[in-house]
C-alpha cells in the first residue's frame, strides 16, 4: 500500500536547524506491522521535531560563509533604512539573507516594539526569525511569548497565502477598550474567526511581521539576486543539492527565455526527480509555446519512460493541447510502446495524438499495421480503430 503523510524534516545541508514541511510518499509492506504503533511512531516524531521549532532560531548565525551588506532604504518617505546581510556559499550562492527589524505596532509608539532579526532563504522565500538582544515579543499587558507562541508565528509566517494576507489592519481585532495614551495596538480582542490563525492576544504582531516578510524588502532581496544572474550562476544554482534552488532557477528561466536553449534539457532531466513539487515543477516549464517546437517534443518524448509515472500522462495531454505533434515525436511513442516502455493503458493517450497527416509518414504506418495483430485485445481494437477512423 502507499502511505502518504507529511513528514517535518531538518534541512541541514542548508539552512542548520530550521525545519520545513515535505509530502512524500513511502510504499510500505504492512504485513505485521500495527498500524496504530506506526501512527503513534509518526506523531511522537513530529511533535519532537515541533518542540525544536518552537523558540527563535540562533543556528543560523553559526553557518560558514561569506557576509556580505546591502544598504537598502524602505522607501523615500518612511525614512526608514536597513542592511541587508546576506551569507554566501563558497560557490557565491545566497545561503540566507536577514534584515534586523526595529518597529512599533501599537497606536501610541510607547508600547514594547518589536526586535528581532527575519532570515529569508537563498532564493528569497521566509526561513525563519531570531530575537535582537533576546529581547522576547509581547503580547497584551507585555506578557512574553510562550514556545508555542513562537512556534505559531514561525508557521504563519511560513505560509504564503494565510487569512491575513487579504483583510486591513483595522479588521484584526473587535474594538474593546477606548484607546487612551496608555492603551497599546494589543489591547483589544482578536476576532473570533482570526483565533486559530493568529497568536493570541498579538494579532498587530502577526499581521505586521507577515506584511515584512512579504513586502519590499522581499522584493529588494529578489532584485539583489536577479542582479547576479548569468549563465554561470545559473549553473551553480541548478547543481545544488536542494530543490527549492532548482525551483528558483526554473521560474528565473521562465521569467528570462533568454537561457532556455542553454538550460531546457537541465530542466528535463528534473522531471526523473524523486522529489514530487519539482518533478512537476519541472514539467509545467514546457508550456505550450515551448512544447510546439519539434526539439522540445523529441527530448521529452525521449525520455518518457524515465519519468514518474504521472509525469509521462501529463506530458501526452499537454502535447494534446498542440494544434500538430511532429512525426518523429509520435515515432517515438510508438517505438517505445513496442519496446515495452510504455504502459498499455497509455496507447489511447498516443493515439489521441495522431491526425491523418502523422499517417502519411512510413514509420508510423508500418508499427500502427503491426499493432493491429498486437497478442494483446486491447491493443488490436484500438489500433483498427484508429485505421477505421482515418481509413487507412
Amino acid at each position: 500500500m502507499v502511505l502518504k503523510y507529511i513528514l517535518i524534516k531538518p534541512i541541514t545541508d542548508i539552512t542548520g536547524s530550521v525545519y520545513e514541511i515535505r509530502f512524500q510518499k513511502f510504499r510500505m509492506e504492512l504485513k505485521f506491522v500495527n498500524k496504530y504503533v506506526l501512527i503513534i511512531c509518526l506523531l511522537i516524531a513530529m511533535t519532537n521535531t515541533i518542540s525544536a521549532l518552537a523558540q527563535p532560531n540562533k543556528d543560523l548565525w553559526q553557518m560558514n560563509g561569506t557576509l556580505v551588506k546591502y544598504a537598502y532604504a524602505e522607501n523615500a518617505d518612511s525614512g526608514r533604512e536597513h542592511i541587508i546581510l546576506e551569507l554566501k556559499d563558497t560557490n557565491a550562492i545566497p545561503v540566507w539573507f536577514a534584515v534586523d527589524i526595529h518597529r512599533s505596532v501599537c497606536f501610541t509608539d510607547k508600547c514594547r516594539p518589536l526586535n528581532l532579526w527575519i532570515f529569508w532563504n537563498g532564493t528569497g522565500g521566509y526561513l525563519g526569525f531570531d530575537l535582537y538582544n533576546d529581547d522576547p515579543l509581547t503580547k497584551t499587558d507585555h506578557e512574553s511569548f510562550s514556545q508555542a507562541d513562537y512556534s505559531k508565528l514561525h508557521w504563519l509566517l511560513a505560509d504564503t497565502a494565510p487569512i491575513i494576507k487579504y483583510i486591513k489592519e483595522e479588521d484584526l481585532v473587535v474594538d474593546t477598550a477606548i484607546h487612551t495614551e496608555e492603551v497599546d495596538g494589543y489591547s483589544g480582542a482578536t476576532r473570533p474567526s482570526l483565533q486559530q490563525e493568529l497568536v493570541q492576544d498579538a494579532a498587530y504582531t502577526c499581521y505586521t511581521l507577515w506584511h515584512i516578510v512579504y513586502g519590499t524588502i522581499q522584493k529588494e532581496i529578489g532584485k539583489l539576486i536577479d542582479q547576479r544572474v548569468n549563465s554561470s550562476y545559473l549553473k551553480s544554482v541548478f547543481d545544488h543539492q536542494e530543490s527549492t534552488y532548482k525551483l528558483w532557477a526554473i521560474n528565473f528561466i521562465k521569467r528570462h527565455p533568454q537561457y532556455d536553449s542553454a538550460f531546457s534539457s537541465t530542466v528535463i532531466e528534473l522531471i526523473t526527480s524523486d522529489d514530487e513539487n519539482l518533478s512537476k515543477q519541472a514539467l509545467n516549464y514546457f508550456e505550450s509555446i515551448r512544447l510546439s517546437e519539434p526539439g522540445t517534443q523529441l527530448k521529452l518524448t525521449s525520455m518518457m519512460d524515465v519519468f514518474p509515472e504521472q509525469r509521462g500522462y501529463e506530458l501526452l495531454w499537454k502535447l494534446k493541447k498542440l494544434d500538430k505533434v511532429n512525426d518523429k515525436t509520435i515515432l517515438i511513442l510508438l517505438e517505445k510502446f513496442n519496446e515495452g516502455k510504455i504502459k498499455t493503458p497509455l496507447l489511447g493517450y498516443i493515439y489521441d495524438l495522431i491526425q491523418p497527416e502523422n499517417l502519411q509518414d512510413d514509420g508510423i504506418k508500418k508499427i500502427l499495421k503491426d499493432l493491429v495483430s498486437h497478442k494483446n485485445l486491447y491493443v488490436r481494437k484500438l489500433t483498427s480503430q484508429l485505421l477505421d477512423k482515418y481509413k487507412q
